[in-house]
């Protein structure tokens, strides 16, 4: 089977809804070890650097920075907020390096200097976001694709599967067709990020497919109209009978919702509930704290603790498995039903080191809560919050604020959350995953639920 991907997601700039709500809570990577190792030789370099003062010119700017708005709460935030340790000396030094042997033609030129050398070499948990990124960052992005699932099949562009009511399903276009042309060019040999690319646009513009079907002779052609490309954070299928996949690429306000569409489809697919389920968390970052503790809610049994984040001052704040601050389409009269039928099957979740933060906390909440399975690989030991604060100059900082820990108060582990079934995937892309024919893990998981099947039909005979 090719590979499972969503071909319409693939360039949406998640940060954009999280970014448009301003402190909003975002859990990301942080910094390897290997990165602050790097930043903590260059700083060793840069001690005995000449502390010679700027010219007054110089001077003056620096001043005109230190005392700015902008800079008096930058301290402030790291200050009450920042997890790491900040030496405001050295800060100040080496603002006054930077400026000196870069300089700066403007007072905002100047302040990013300062902004920028004082984070990358001082502050490893914390990230400069410059005003024209962030400006980028807030804008909404709005794409237009075909509505499609895609993968590559001897050499040419497969269609997966359509997305129902999309553009290419109510066009004519069919699971299993091969894409031959895009508007005329070959897709043979071509990536599939690359082609995925050109079925997008930034306009509601039409793209022509030639496609070869199976059973039909002659080459087909379809002219399909680009519509509005809306954000999928979770989407699944059935496998096998009784053996559902659902993969969430990230946590936001609508996974939870997409969650139980993919589910009941499968289900009604499945003609009755589901027995297995293979949540596939590799390749998510995390996302924001509400909607991980709502996606824990059709798992574990509601108001249980999912998670818990503690501050540099000792706040502490409990996010419990609930379904309270989501739109109403996500919570219907199904849902009672639907959760408790979740709650009882068999539930295997897919990891790997690309899992962070937020995947580690619903992980971590599974295990505390009920019956589950992992497999794949450690994951990112990401146990940080993230969170986004503008500086009121039109910048803004990136910092770690805030620990999480396990339903039990156990800070998740820093080197990774270990899996019961170790599964290596070298050189698996995020295009495989959910592919049955090249996922090692999928495969792993599938031959688990074979494995245990067998088992009780045995128990049944003796």
């Amino acid at each position: 089977m090719p590979a499972f991907f969503v071909a319409s997601f693939q360039c949406i700039n998640s940060m954009n809804k999280i970014l448009s709500l301003s402190l909003s809570v975002f859990l990301l990577f942080c910094r390897s070890e290997n990165v602050q190792a790097q930043h903590l030789a260059q700083l060793t370099q840069t001690e005995n650097a000449p502390t010679k003062y700027p010219s007054d010119s110089y001077k003056e700017l620096y001043e005109r920075i230190m005392e700015s708005e902008a800079w008096l709460k930058f301290l402030d935030v790291l200050d009450k907020k920042y997890l790491g340790t900040v030496d405001k000396t050295k800060l100040s030094t080496f603002c006054r390096l930077a400026l000196e042997s870069v300089s700066p033609r403007t007072d905002k030129e100047a302040s990013d200097v300062c902004f920028k050398t004082a984070i990358s070499y001082l502050l490893p948990l914390a990230e400069f976001i410059p005003a024209e990124k962030l400006a980028a960052l807030k804008k909404k992005l709005i794409f237009f694709g075909l509505g499609l699932e895609l993968g590559i099949q001897d050499e040419y562009l497969k269609v997966v599967s359509t997305i129902e009511s999309g553009a290419a399903h109510r066009g004519g276009v069919m699971a299993g067709d091969v894409i031959l042309a895009l508007d005329g060019v070959s897709t043979k040999s071509q990536s599939l990020d690359s082609l995925a690319s050109r079925m997008r646009s930034t306009s509601a513009s039409y793209t022509n497919l030639m496609i070869a079907r199976q059973g039909i002779d002659q080459v087909l052609n379809f002219d399909i109209l680009r519509e509005e490309i809306q954000i999928i954070s979770c989407r699944g299928r059935l496998l096998t009978p009784d053996t559902g996949y659902l993969r969430a690429n990230q946590f936001v306000d609508e996974t939870r919702y997409q969650a139980l569409m993919a589910i009941r489809k499968m289900e009604k697919e499945n003609q009755g509930p589901l027995r297995n389920l293979i949540l596939d968390l590799r390749g998510n970052p995390g996302g924001i704290l509400p909607a991980i503790a709502g996606m824990a809610e059709l798992f574990i049994p509601a108001n249980k603790i999912v998670l818990i984040t503690k501050d540099k001052r000792g706040g502490k704040h409990e996010y419990r498995a609930n379904a309270e601050g989501f739109s109403t389409k996500s919570v219907s009269k199904f849902d009672p039903d639907v959760k408790s039928e979740l709650k009882q099957m068999r539930l295997i979740i897919l990891m790997n080191k690309l899992s962070g933060g937020g995947s580690e906390a619903l992980i971590a909440a599974m295990r505390e809560h009920r019956p589950v399975t992992l497999m794949g690989e450690t994951t990112s030991g990401s146990n940080k919050v993230t969170e986004f604060i503008e500086l009121g100059n039109g910048s803004a900082l990136k910092i770690a604020s805030a620990t999480l820990y396990a339903p039990n108060e156990v800070s998740l582990p820093g080197d990774g959350i270990v899996p019961d079934m170790m599964v290596a995937s070298p050189g698996l892309s995020k295009a495989d995953y959910g592919n049955s024919k090249n996922d090692p893990v999928l495969q792993a998981a599938l031959l688990s639920i074979q494995e245990s099947r067998k088992d009780q039909v045995t128990k049944k005979l003796d």
